[in-house]
């Protein structure tokens, strides 16, 4: 066959992605190159496969076509590493040095093998235009399955609000790509593998957007539809949920006097200090404007007013995202028996509103 259908419909589900991520106005312009280059990557290999095939059909073979096959081979499976390396890399900087450096000491070494393999056969052969696999190949394969597994998921969970969704998303990325490993691995198909390879791309797209959809671009914090959609799954479960409002203080001031960018800057560092600070308890929402909100499973007031206490008595946010005043004002409610989650959040709403006129207070009326 001189055409291999297979590789033009992998081809199409890259197009697809591609433009998806094009008309996505959520994602960063960075992030939207990365994920363009893994694909430009994906495509050059399938143009590669195709080319193999041509070769491989139309011409008389001898030990010089099969070198050229081989070369080919070799430049596919240089290739694969590469679709790794263009989206984790520059975005792992939570990693320790240890774990970065065995990343990319990993990556050089995938990257090597098949550089070498064009004049010395580590992981293949090509003998009368069929490829050969040697004992090494096995483990080759092992080990750049487990290197894109793990960096896959460090670089989501790293960089991204990741939940239980997202972790099933990202399973079946994995998962459909360990089908095309057992593919190459069992039966040499390497058709198989191409076509997995694609779909991974494309279930890796869908998470990554899947991902900005539920994050509020200004704090990166979950936006007020994950916040709904996580008030009404906890609605009927036997689950006490503990509900934190936050309003941040003198915002429109920031606004008026240095502009929203500062305001959002604002926002920004409030929110990721909050997090940072109240990640064990439970996840923060940003709902609107300047209000926040932590709902959480794990913690009633008694162990979140001495945190949030604490919280309150710092001056400045984090530094890490600039020199910010850390002033809010904060209400706490517990869920009763029989009560609605949405009914809880309002009564840590007026408690917040309590404490924020007590706030107000003691700056008009200092002691």
């Amino acid at each position: 066959m001189l055409i291999l259908f297979e590789d033009i419909i992998s081809f199409v589900l890259v197009i697809f992605a591609w433009f998806r991520l094009y008309d996505n106005m959520n994602i960063e312009r960075k992030i939207k190159r990365y994920f363009a280059c893994a694909g430009g990557v994906i495509a050059a290999i399938l143009v590669l496969d195709q080319v193999w095939q041509i070769i491989f059909t139309v011409c008389t073979i001898t030990a010089r076509v099969d070198f050229v096959l081989n070369i080919l081979t070799c430049m596919i499976y240089f290739l694969l590493p590469g679709i790794i390396m263009f989206i984790p890399l520059e975005r792992m900087k939570k990693l320790s040095p240890v774990k970065r450096a065995v990343n990319g000491i990993m990556l050089i070494l995938l990257c090597l093998v098949p550089l070498i393999n064009i004049w010395k056969p580590l992981i293949f052969y090509h003998s009368d235009g069929y490829m050969y696999y040697t004992e090494n190949y096995i483990w080759y394969m092992i080990i750049e399955y487990i290197v894109y597994v793990v960096m896959v998921r460090q670089y989501y969970s790293q960089n991204y609000l990741f939940d239980r969704s997202d972790r099933i998303m990202l399973l079946f990325a994995q998962g459909i790509v360990g089908i095309g490993v057992i593919a190459q691995i069992a039966y040499g198909d390497l058709a198989t593998s191409w076509n997995c390879v694609s779909i991974c791309y494309l279930f890796m797209y869908l998470a990554l957007e899947q991902m900005y959809a539920k994050t509020d671009p200004v704090t990166r914090l979950h936006n007020r539809e994950v916040y709904v959609k996580t008030l009404r799954k906890c609605s009927g479960k036997n689950r006490t949920l503990t509900a934190v409002m936050f309003d941040l203080n003198h915002l429109k001031l920031v606004n008026d006097r240095y502009g929203h960018d500062a305001g959002d800057a604002y926002l920004l560092a409030f929110g990721q200090t909050t997090r940072k600070a109240l990640s064990s308890f439970g996840e923060v929402f940003r709902i609107g404007g300047d209000e926040f909100c932590l709902i959480s499973w794990k913690a009633g007031p008694e162990e979140l007013l001495p945190a949030l206490r604490e919280l309150q008595s710092r001056e400045k946010c984090d530094p890490e995202y600039g020199d910010h005043p850390l002033d809010f004002a904060y209400g706490v409610a517990r869920q009763l028996p029989g009560e609605d989650g949405f009914d809880t959040v309002s009564r840590a709403d007026q408690e917040m509103y309590r404490n924020k006129r007590e706030m107000h207070s003691r700056e008009e009326n200092p002691v």
